[in-house]
């Protein structure tokens, strides 16, 4: 119970003070930064600051800074998603889009263990469909009075009413019972549809395609009129157009069963069947492709990031630290600058990357020098969790006290500087 409270509790506080643009952490990811900070401090000596607020706002930049473009670079990499490097984006592919398509689902995928798979469909899932009888826009032939008919769904049964007179149309009874049957929220729904001649039928569906809990005759729903009653039969309420069905496929050889059209394999793939196999040949294949697009448009994101990293140091270039941090990544992008230009990323004068998405894509396409980018992008990542573990590197400081590098170091509460921990309430 007060786990369900605190757990509530955090919630709100992240809702409502907690700004959109801080992206919260895992607690795994928590622990490698504690882990981290242990490693550098164990050997690190002990500093003093000067603890002016500008300072302290200096040091918060810096790391916040630092966080953005580590995230941004992992987004565009796509390690977020479970790929290895910017170069790595894969798509699956369907070999026979007129039968399915597949698309990957939105999580995290174990690309060393996924399979391929060939399906064949035997037939789609589908709900119930009844279209009563297609009647004239005249006097309906039902004696004036109140009616009764009986509707059996899920195993439950309804009974419903409703009165005629001699001067009303088939359209208003067939509107009447739309109306009855819309309101009683019992999984199935009506329409008035016409032919375009002046002849109307009523048309009764499931609400949610689930063709499971079927009676005996293969239905979800059936109409029965009431004792001495004719108004099923004159509507045509129990005309059934589609009998409801699973969705029926081959995997592998293995038959399996849906509910819907839609549905995931292997903790992986989303499928959407698009239609029944017409011979026991017309299969698709499920396989991995490399996505192009995807690798492009992770390098425009990267482009980005890096240049958003540039932007945010130019704001207070004033700032030694900032002027420290920008030589640093200008050195990274320095060494490899030729190799980027080769193929199509630019530095320019003010230290931003341009990207020359011709140029990019002939280099995909020939594989030309194209690790590059890959080995580039890592380095900036390395370099951004270095500047978030210590930034205390970037501020005037002094030396109060060395380590004793012939000892064995023993942790004192004052090692750790609450710069390098920022936004950790505690240590684990």
């Amino acid at each position: 119970m007060m786990e369900n409270i605190l757990t509530s509790m955090y919630d709100s506080y992240k809702q409502f003070y907690i700004p959109d643009n801080k992206r919260s952490s895992s607690k795994k990811e928590n622990q490698n930064v504690i882990n981290n900070m242990s490693k550098i401090n164990a050997k690190s000596p002990l500093y003093i600051t000067s603890g002016e607020k500008s300072q302290k706002e200096n040091l918060k930049n810096i790391k916040e800074n630092a966080n953005e473009l580590y995230y941004r670079i992992n987004q565009a990499t796509g390690k977020n998603a479970g790929f290895n490097s910017i170069l790595d984006k894969k798509t699956p592919h369907s070999s026979n889009e007129e039968l399915l398509n597949v698309s990957f689902l939105n999580k995290e995928i174990d690309f060393d263990n996924l399979k391929e798979h060939e399906i064949k469909v035997e037939n789609l899932s589908q709900r119930q469909v009844n279209i009563g009888n297609s009647l004239p826009n005249a006097r309906v032939n039902l004696k004036p009075g109140v009616h009764e008919f009986n509707i059996r769904i899920d195993k439950s049964e309804y009974q419903f009413q409703f009165s005629t007179n001699e001067k009303e149309t088939n359209v208003q009874v067939q509107e009447r019972l739309q109306r009855l049957i819309n309101k009683s929220n019992i999984n199935i729904e009506a329409e008035v549809i016409g032919d375009g001649f002046g002849h109307t039928a009523i048309k009764i569906s499931e609400k949610e395609k689930n063709p499971r809990n079927l009676d005996e005759n293969g239905l979800k729903f059936t109409f029965t009129d009431a004792e001495n009653d004719n108004v099923v039969k004159y509507l045509g309420l129990d005309n059934v157009n589609n009998k409801p069905q699973l969705a029926r496929v081959e995997i592998d050889g293995q038959k399996q069963a849906f509910s819907s059209n839609s549905f995931e394999i292997d903790g992986a793939y989303k499928i959407v069947l698009n239609s029944a196999s017409q011979s026991k040949d017309n299969t698709s294949y499920i396989s991995i492709a490399e996505d192009k697009e995807a690798v492009i448009s992770g390098a425009e994101e990267f482009v980005f990031g890096a240049n958003k990293f540039i932007d945010n140091i130019n704001k207070n270039i004033e700032f030694a630290g900032n002027r420290k941090n920008k030589r640093e990544i200008n050195d990274i992008k320095r060494r490899d600058n030729e190799r980027l230009t080769g193929i199509g990323i630019d530095i320019e004068k003010d230290g931003k990357l341009s990207i020359n998405n011709e140029k990019f894509k002939e280099a995909l396409r020939t594989n030309s020098d194209i690790d590059v980018i890959k080995e580039f992008s890592e380095t900036l990542v390395e370099k951004a969790n270095e500047i978030s573990i210590n930034p205390i590197e970037y501020i005037d400081k002094k030396i109060a006290a060395y380590k004793n590098p012939n000892k064995i170091q023993v942790e004192s509460p004052y090692t750790k500087s609450k710069y390098s921990g920022m936004f950790l309430d505690r240590l684990a």
